[in-house]
């Protein structure tokens, strides 16, 4: 059993001081985002901690600790010598004992120090059971594995990400009386989180619709109804800011499992591919411009509009391909020629320099955007069809063979 921390030895170990905004001006001027959010972290434990302890809700706290957290027994401090030399950027303490310590990573992710902070904290935690947690809470999925991490019960790899959706169900929750959790919210929005983020079909059809037929530059009478409203243009820029948040999770859901092969964060991208009639298409390439050659096509000729959202990866080099890449996104389609608004499809796509790829997407229309939790069901099963149907052809990559099948998301 660990030796309970006195009040004495609690004042000496804890490094923030308990003022909230002077601790803010303190790690404002050492430039240290990580540190900002362990204060957060600090804060929304001690004043909501429902939210606190939904963040944490993989960590197997006992009904006692719960207890504490929730009545504000628990000490929850930052700066925390948990071993000399060494601090926890948040620490959990109830009846004088550790029950859990946590280290923030953002741009030190990577940092080469890190195996040997890890190494000690794994050491710290190991001999203790259950008796206390570590939490590894980091903004991106690191590039490399965390070895011992993945296999201890009572160490725990949390993201960004399930912050910002602990707070928000908290927000809602509470019907907006959460100050503290729409300050952390507004924050990591701020500084791009991302999140995956739902489409209302009821409300934000026609918005996302609008969208779509402006960017592949539909005839302005395109059959599907008015769509260009002053709130609907305010709202599609958004749709393809929660689009492009979206993408960015499922690149994080692709690399988490392959990071000894992903060597790089994917990269979220976004385009759309027209579909025209090819009665007013054929007629306007008949007579090109005669000075440059080029064409004008009608905007009526514009008959479908395909946005694709998505995130690749690029995969290590194998043998004689210069680039592997590995894409999961979802496609919202429009169509002017069947009187249809937005629907929406997911895709896998690999490609390799010299092969002629392999592209699968869904089979049918989603009836309404797919949730986190079926999109990475649907994506899974693409990516092992896609990836069955390429070790098939010939030359492909062998780094196809290490390709593992990130589990679906709840």
């Amino acid at each position: 059993m660990r030796n309970k921390v006195s009040n004495s030895d609690l004042t000496a170990r804890r490094g923030g001081g308990d003022s909230f905004f002077g601790f803010v001006q303190k790690q404002l001027r050492d430039k240290c985002s990580g540190r900002l959010v362990a204060l957060m972290l600090r804060e929304l434990g001690r004043h909501e901690p429902e939210a606190f302890l939904v963040l944490l809700q993989e960590v197997q706290f006992s009904a006692d600790q719960r207890k504490a957290i929730r009545g504000g027994a628990a000490q929850i401090e930052t700066e925390w010598a948990y071993m000399p030399g060494r601090r926890a950027d948040l620490a959990v303490i109830v009846d004088g004992q550790e029950i859990l310590l946590l280290e923030v990573k953002e741009d030190d992710l990577m940092s080469s120090g890190n195996s040997d902070q890890l190494a000690d904290y794994i050491a710290h935690v190991a001999d203790r059971s259950a008796e206390i947690h570590f939490v590894h809470f980091s903004r991106y999925s690191p590039l490399r594995s965390l070895g011992p991490l993945q296999s201890m019960p009572n160490v725990h790899d949390l993201r960004y990400r399930h912050l910002i959706e602990a707070v928000r169900n908290h927000e809602n929750e509470t019907s907006g009386r959460a100050p503290l959790s729409r300050m952390i919210r507004e924050y990591l929005e701020d500084i791009g989180v991302d999140s995956y983020k739902q489409i209302s079909l009821d409300q934000e059809l026609d918005a996302l619709t609008l969208l779509v037929t402006q960017m592949s530059g539909f005839d302005h009478f395109h059959g599907l109804g008015r769509l260009h409203t002053a709130s609907n243009a305010t709202l599609a820029p958004d749709l393809l800011r929660r689009l492009l948040s979206n993408a960015v999770v499922l690149g994080e859901w692709l690399l988490e499992p392959n990071a000894s092969i992903i060597k790089q964060k994917p990269k979220s991208k976004f385009h759309v591919t027209n579909r025209y009639s090819a009665t007013l298409l054929k007629r306007a390439i008949s007579t090109p411009d005669p000075d440059d050659g080029l064409v004008d096509l009608p905007r009526k000729a514009v008959q479908e509009g395909i946005l694709s959202v998505h995130a690749s990866a690029a995969l290590d080099k194998s043998g004689s391909q210069s680039w592997v890449y590995v894409t999961v996104g979802q496609y919202v389609t429009v169509s002017a020629a069947t009187r249809e608004k937005a629907r929406f499809s997911l895709f896998v796509e690999l490609v390799w320099k010299g092969g002629d790829g392999v592209h699968l997407e869904s089979e049918d229309w989603f009836d309404m955007f797919p949730s986190e939790s079926t999109a990475t069901k649907e994506l899974r099963t693409l990516l092992q069809r896609a990836l069955k149907k390429a070790r098939k052809l010939d030359g492909s990559p062998a780094v196809f063979d290490k390709v593992s099948l990130p589990a679906p998301r709840t």
